[in-house]
């Protein structure tokens, strides 16, 4: 069934910023699914909100449950936007348009890597890993693997996973001494 006549899987899609901040946040155990009331505004670098014309924006010095509902409450600016979605093509506040822009470039996975908010719940993500899975490794990953992707890691990915976390645990073991 290539053309997917009989719907025996979902086809593969890029996922909206929305749609990414969100399951960083359900990945790591922290999405408030809270509906209805009033918009969060998150954390942004005091910098960016300094171009705004207004400083209405409130400083956060650290995200707290509060902020973590879902991407769609999030309050918008239009002088004022939450970087990490708009690094992943959040649409534009200051124009129309039928469809939003798709692009695919190397500060996307920089972003993710570096942004102060996807690695603070990687952090929550371990933590929770550890408080599901236990201290085995092999669970941990499993776990993971189910979190992030929905799916149990295959033997390659398993393999490689546990190899990358050894890996990772030699080099911070021989930073520390």
């Amino acid at each position: 069934d290539p053309a997917n006549q009989w719907l025996w899987r979902y086809p593969l899609r890029r996922l909206s910023a929305e749609e990414i901040r969100d399951s960083i946040l359900s990945a790591s155990g922290k999405l408030d699914l809270t509906m209805y009331g009033p918009g969060v505004k998150p954390r942004i670098h005091p910098s960016v909100i300094a171009t705004g014309s207004t400083p209405k924006w409130p400083i956060v010095e650290k995200e707290g449950p509060e902020h973590w509902r879902r991407s769609v409450y999030v309050f918008v600016k239009r002088s004022v936007l939450l970087p990490l979605m708009e690094g992943f093509d959040a649409p534009t506040t200051t124009q129309t348009c039928e469809q939003r822009m798709t692009t695919t470039v190397p500060t996307q996975a920089l972003q993710l890597l570096n942004n102060e908010f996807t690695n603070e719940h990687a952090l929550f993500m371990a933590e929770r890993l550890e408080r599901d899975a236990g201290p085995e490794l092999d669970a941990q990953i499993d776990r993971a693997w189910r979190l992030a992707l929905a799916r149990p890691a295959d033997e390659d990915e398993r393999r490689d996973a546990a190899e990358f976390v050894r890996a990772q645990t030699a080099q911070h073991a021989a930073a520390a001494t």
